[in-house]
């Protein structure tokens, strides 16, 4: 018979998976395929970094639950704060800035997302002045 898991914000391990200067990005996955769920699920948390011309190989939903981001595709900037949430399917290729710090619950489908990364063509620390200066097309 399926059980009912809880989780606790004390238990959760983070793991870095990409850092610059400063700027960082970690995760802590409380679901996965190797729970025989098809998606993963957890929270990210990523600090002053830019994550540039990055394609997704997988489609994440991203509910924001703290700070906020900056995320920008074709020219069109999505600035989500907390609350908010967005699909970004697979294959698409975005930035992501987060000049101070954001935290937001994921869930990937699939759910081997590391296994379909790939790289960014930037990752970079970034700061508050440095997104204020970029101001990109609406």
């Amino acid at each position: 018979m399926p059980r009912i898991r809880t989780f606790d914000a004390a238990e959760a391990d983070y793991t870095e998976l990409r850092t610059r200067d400063g700027g960082v990005q970690k995760f802590c996955e409380w679901i996965t395929p190797a729970d025989d769920h098809h998606n993963s699920i957890g929270i990210a948390e990523l600090r002053n970094i830019r994550i540039a011309d990055y394609r997704f190989g997988f489609s994440d939903f991203l509910y924001v639950t703290g700070g906020a981001v900056r995320i920008i595709q074709d020219g069109i900037r999505h600035d989500l704060t907390p609350g908010q949430a967005i699909l970004i399917p697979q294959g698409a290729v975005v930035t992501m800035e987060v000049p101070d710090w954001l935290r937001w619950i994921y869930v990937t489908d699939p759910g081997n997302w590391r296994d379909l990364m790939e790289t960014p063509g930037c990752v970079e620390a970034l700061s508050q002045q440095e997104t204020d200066a970029q101001e990109p097309e609406r």
